[in-house]
């Protein structure tokens, strides 16, 4: 089983498993393993933290710190895997694998590839972690000359622990940073509980961590600086597509930041000339002359009606907490309606989520989810927050009910 969030492309599992104590009816035992790795400029990790080695973190620390370094210039996340693997059977995942010729008839992949081999003594699992980084240095004869360096780490982990770890930077390659954390699933019976500790962190890290996630979304468009805004007698629509095609481009990541539209766009049009003006503050102009609210929530900037109620992060279920750990790449949506929105959702979130269940969406009132009213163009965002963003779009709010997020229109929340 692979969930894999970012340019992963190749996963495989190499080798026959461990088999466990004969009283176990279950056979091999398994291991969920969790990574997160990021490229950043040279020396970024050493100015937030001072370690030459492995670190291990719970839950929270892992989570700030992955917060602090999405803040700095250059940082990127590579992938996100989430993979299912055996006791003693090798993992392997190749990051945006990039096929060359080296002199040989078969070509040479480029790029970084770890190895994970979990070994389960009892309660704990040591892991062996190997970071191959592939990369094309030169060219002799018209053939590609590549360069191959290798890092091993073995560390021990019990229940909840993240490790840290660090691959230094080449003078042509960013410094890589993994955050990776096992999870021991006895037996398939357990699968769903241990499935749910990987998502446990987020929760407990509500509302400070969706708050914390919001922010940093402000802080970007804050960084983002538009050397020159000019517009004369643009609509609202093609004000907001430049300054998002804008910041795509000027995003050292060329992600830029989500930007969520009204469900019903402003009349006004808008002129307006600035020069080397950060992004969020042209959004905010645009809003001010558009008759807008401008707000950071849920991983976006949120053009919405003056006075309509703000997202506020709370202490989240098991079920919020599910639905903000599956981030889908990307999502775009061009006047759609909101019960096409969830069947993707439900479809994406069963694709990503580890136990391949996705999370439980009802919608009330089927005859108004019809109406088409939902544009949405976002990347990197959570379930969660999709399902929240349409929602609002569509006129509807969203509640909970045991492990189902029940859609109903406003109106029928009010009474």
């Amino acid at each position: 089983m692979l969930i894999a969030l970012g340019s992963l492309t190749a996963v495989r599992l190499l080798g026959e498993p461990n088999k466990k104590p004969a009283t176990d009816e279950q056979g091999a035992a398994q291991v969920l393993i969790a990574a997160h790795l990021i490229k950043a400029p040279k020396g970024t990790l050493a100015a937030l933290i001072k370690t030459d080695a492995p670190v291990m973190f719970n839950a929270q620390d892992a989570a700030t710190l992955v917060a602090k370094l999405q803040t700095k210039s250059g940082v990127d996340t590579l992938t996100m895997p989430r993979i299912l693997t055996l006791d003693g059977q090798r993992a392997i995942v190749e990051v945006d694998p990039e096929l060359v010729a080296a002199g040989d008839p078969a070509p040479v992949r480029v790029g970084p590839k770890l190895t994970f081999l979990p070994k389960i003594e009892g309660s704990q699992i040591e892991l062996t972690v190997d970071m191959t980084v592939t990369e094309k240095i030169g060219m002799k004869g018209g053939i590609p000359i590549v360069s191959s360096r290798t890092f091993n780490s073995s560390m021990q982990f019990v229940d909840g622990q993240t490790a840290l770890f660090v691959w230094p930077a080449t003078a042509s390659e960013p410094e890589l940073i993994g955050l990776v954390t096992p999870t021991l699933i006895a037996s398939e019976s357990d699968k769903a509980e241990d499935v749910a500790k990987l998502v446990d962190g987020a929760r407990k890290l509500q509302p400070i961590g969706v708050a914390m996630a919001w922010a940093v979304v402000e802080q970007k468009a804050a960084s983002i600086i538009v050397p020159r805004v000019q517009f004369s007698g643009a609509t609202f629509s093609e004000a907001v597509e430049f300054l998002r095609v804008k910041a795509r481009q000027l995003d050292p990541e060329h992600q830029g930041i989500n930007i969520v539209l009204p469900a019903k766009m402003p009349q006004a049009k808008l002129s307006m000339d600035l020069r080397d003006v950060p992004l969020s503050q042209a959004l905010r102009e645009v809003a001010q002359l558009s008759g807008l609210d401008l707000r950071y929530e849920g991983g976006a900037a949120v053009f919405g009606v003056v006075g309509q109620p703000a997202m506020t992060p709370t202490a989240a279920s098991p079920a919020t907490a599910k639905a903000r750990a599956i981030i889908l790449p990307n999502i775009k949506f061009a006047n759609a309606t909101l019960a096409e929105v969830v069947d993707f959702l439900r479809v994406k979130g069963r694709e990503i989520s580890p136990d391949k269940k996705g999370v439980n969406i009802l919608i009330q009132d089927g005859a108004a989810a019809a109406e088409p009213k939902i544009t949405l163009d976002l990347q990197q965002v959570s379930l969660f927050d999709a399902l929240q963003h349409s929602a609002t779009l569509a006129g509807y709010a969203v509640r909970e009910d045991g492990n189902i997020f029940v859609l109903a229109p406003v109106k029928q929340f009010r009474r």
